[in-house]
């Protein structure tokens, strides 16, 4: 927790004198350790191992839709790889060998059948809390086989 002071000075109307006087207020505020800050928390190292994994525009246009399919709300998410095949107008074994790549890489991670988690040291979603995600993210990683485990860990 972060804790500071925050002063304001206001023009007031003293009542007694019927004169605009200066006065300061002053309030102490306590703020929670959120994680990165910022419009978009990335993790910069992780999120370039991304990038350069991906090969053409296709795989591109792929990543920033599944990526912005997850939100503050939503950090489980169904994956439709049907919708993405209509939305790009591309195979469902492209859309399939990709989401497969984004799991292999270290970037999701499969929760059960379709529904995927992002992880939290690469990309975490607008306003969201980082530590909360990136805690849960190692609690789920403890439960994938030692195999498979090196994955979480990039």
């Amino acid at each position: 927790m972060k804790y500071y002071t925050e002063t304001m000075t206001k023009i007031i109307l003293n009542e007694e004198s019927g004169e605009l006087e200066t006065q300061l207020f002053t309030r102490d505020i306590k703020q929670k350790n959120r994680g990165k800050q910022g419009w978009t928390k990335m993790y910069k190292n992780g999120y370039d191992m991304v990038m350069l994994n991906l090969n053409s525009k296709l795989e591109m246009k792929l990543f920033i839709s599944i990526r912005d399919s997850f939100t503050r709300n939503r950090v489980e998410v169904n994956i439709s790889q049907v919708k993405l095949v209509k939305e790009f107008n591309t195979t469902k074994a492209t859309v399939s060998r990709f989401i497969k790549k984004l799991v292999e890489i270290g970037f999701l991670i499969k929760i059960s059948r379709g529904i995927y988690r992002m992880n939290p040291f690469i990309y975490v979603p607008y306003q969201e809390d980082a530590f909360r995600l990136q805690e849960e993210w190692k609690g789920l990683s403890e439960n994938i086989e030692v195999g498979d485990k090196s994955q979480l860990d990039r």
